[in-house]
């Protein structure tokens, strides 16, 4: 048995098969779009004691960097995959966004709007 998943994960690992540049097409007609993700990677709820680490300073439970981008690049295809449905620079007459309570939650949508809608024209507020 355990050669048969140790084959199967060799053929996946060595199939190297490139992804769609579109899993799926948007029909023009959508009007309406419902989208329900999951937090990014977080830190453990517990630390293991007496382990030097150099990560975690987020805190327990709390979103990682790697968390961050992850949802900064699901807001990055969620724009690709809606393209000119919303405007590009958020306009809350036309949008929804809603998360739970947990800062890993809250972060997550940040993350993802930041992606989502990057400031352009009148909303770019970071002047360099």
């Amino acid at each position: 048995m355990i050669f048969i998943l140790i084959t199967a994960l060799f053929k996946f690992a060595i199939a190297n098969e490139p992804l769609p540049a579109n899993s799926v097409n948007i029909d023009p007609n959508t009007v309406f779009v419902i989208f329900g993700a999951r937090h990014g990677n977080r830190n453990p709820d517990e630390f293991l004691p007496n382990v030097t680490r150099k990560w975690g300073q987020e805190g327990s439970l709390e979103l990682t960097s790697i968390g961050k981008r992850q949802s900064y690049a699901m807001g990055v295809e969620l724009r690709a995959f809606i393209g000119n449905l919303s405007a590009k620079n958020y306009n809350a007459s036309e949008v929804k966004y809603y998360s739970s309570s947990a800062n890993r939650c809250q972060m997550t949508l940040q993350a993802a709007l930041a992606g989502l809608h990057p400031p352009e024209d009148w909303s770019v507020w970071i002047i360099q």
